[in-house]
């Protein structure tokens, strides 16, 4: 193999890689924004009744 080859090789093999990486972070990103969507979703911010468990009113 000649110099240029394998300063060719090793170019390709860097951009690569550097593909994946980028790919892998995207793909993690978005199950983190996934997740904390599902999170803020299940919890429910408002009560509409006014049902208090230990007053003593039924």
């Amino acid at each position: 193999m000649s110099k240029t080859e394998i300063i060719a090789l090793t170019a390709v093999f860097i951009f690569a890689g550097f593909r994946i990486y980028q790919k892998y972070f995207q793909k993690a990103k978005q199950n983190q924004k996934n997740e904390s969507r599902k999170e803020s979703g299940s919890i429910p911010t408002t009560n509409s009744d006014d049902y208090e468990p230990y007053s003593g009113k039924n």
